[in-house]
């Protein structure tokens, strides 16, 4: 049978828009799963050589059964708002030494600050990351069951294509699969705790600057 024809593929992604790089994969870890080196990887995305044909027929064949996962408008997930420092409603103490008070105060705030930004950031990553898991879902799942353009690329490859072609794609399931799984696990990327432990700080520390400044304001007058 003969082999098929290497033209452009209409599907593959547009140079930056790599599927690797919607799985959240570094080069190193994409040549793992191609079976071929970085630097040939590397090569491939800057347009400076091809990829190895072996590689090739995988590569084309993984552009062609991912479809779903270039085009899929996934959901975009509003990050959740941050607390908002409240005032509490306790009584002024008596004898409040205000240079202590002030000192407490600059603390309590910078922190909130360098707290309130490391948390801006988080939000960021693990929204990125829920994106990320999604492509990998999505991405198993098209493995599982390749397109029919995929399988009628794959059936024009000899036998012993189509056996590395299979390989290669059994083992970035099981690599993608291993890395859904390692990122759900408590204390991985996506645990929600740490974020809500670090959420309940803010907010008391806020809280906390709040009070202060609300005690050391000048009384009303009247």
């Amino acid at each position: 049978m003969p082999r098929p024809a290497r033209t452009t593929n209409p599907v593959a992604p547009a140079p930056g828009d790599f599927l690797r790089q919607l799985l959240g994969l570094t080069q190193q870890q994409w040549a793992l799963s191609l079976g071929t080196t970085a630097a040939r990887v590397a090569d491939a995305e800057s347009g400076r050589r091809s990829l190895p044909l072996a590689v090739q027929d995988f590569d084309l064949w993984l552009a062609l059964t991912s479809v779903p996962v270039r085009r899929a408008v996934l959901p975009v997930v509003p990050a959740p708002p941050l607390p908002v420092a409240e005032v509490l409603p306790l009584p002024l103490p008596v004898g409040l030494q205000r240079k202590p008070t002030e000192r407490r105060l600059r603390v309590a705030t910078r922190q909130a600050y360098n707290l309130r930004f490391a948390l801006t950031r988080r939000q960021q990553q693990l929204h990125a990351q829920a994106v990320v898991q999604a492509c990998r879902r999505a991405c198993v799942a098209a493995l599982a069951a390749p397109s029919a353009a995929a399988e009628q690329y794959r059936s024009a490859l000899t036998p012993a294509q189509a056996a590395a072609l299979t390989a290669r794609a059994a083992r970035l399931a099981t690599y993608l699969a291993d890395h859904i799984r390692i990122d759900d696990l408590p204390g991985g990327p996506l645990d929600p705790t740490a974020f809500a432990i670090d959420q309940l700080r803010l907010a008391l520390l806020e809280t906390e600057a709040a009070t202060l400044t609300a005690w050391l304001a000048p009384p009303a007058p009247g």
